[in-house]
């Protein structure tokens, strides 16, 4: 929460833009958010919501964009990154896709382009990109292929065609 808005308090916490629209609500123990917190652009239009406990984010974290429309979902564990996370464009399409275990980037990640067709595949172990790699041009064709190790390339990668050699993978 931002401090500027916030103060040591018990009880229901409504702020206000200085149009008159709500900015903030939140429900405050000891001067810690609990419980739904709802963050509201200038325009009105909900901005953030989520679940709060002793001031940390616990569950699903909802952000929009000015319009409304869904920007990122993601799940925290007493205020560190656990769980689905996805992104998405102004135009409601998806773009990005992966999850997260304690904080760090783990297991398969896709990335999109804004029509919708896949662009990269990348998976990832204890926040390093470990295993296969995929990389698609906007019409679809694969134009990078080739193995990740604890974040470094490792085998024969395919890059634009031309075959590239790094050290072996040890997986």
């Amino acid at each position: 929460m931002d401090p500027e808005i916030m103060e040591p308090f018990n009880g229901p916490v409504v702020r206000y833009w200085e149009s008159g629209r709500k900015r903030v609500t939140a429900e405050l123990i000891e001067g810690l958010t609990t419980g739904l917190v709802k963050m509201y652009h200038s325009n009105g239009e909900l901005a953030y919501e989520g679940i709060h406990i002793e001031g940390k984010p616990d569950g699903l974290e909802k952000t929009f964009y000015e319009s409304g429309i869904l920007f990122e979902e993601r799940y925290y564990s007493h205020g560190v990154y656990h769980g689905p996370f996805r992104k998405f464009y102004a135009n409601d399409g998806l773009s990005y896709s992966g999850g997260y275990k304690q904080g760090r980037q783990d297991g398969l990640w896709l990335r999109y382009y804004e029509d919708g067709s896949l662009n990269v595949m990348v998976h990832f172990s204890d926040g390093l990109q470990h295993g296969p790699v995929e990389d698609y041009t906007p019409s679809g064709d694969l134009r990078t292929k080739g193995m990740m190790e604890n974040g470094l390339q490792c085998g024969i990668w395919l890059e634009e065609m031309v075959s590239v050699d790094y050290p072996a993978c040890n997986l």
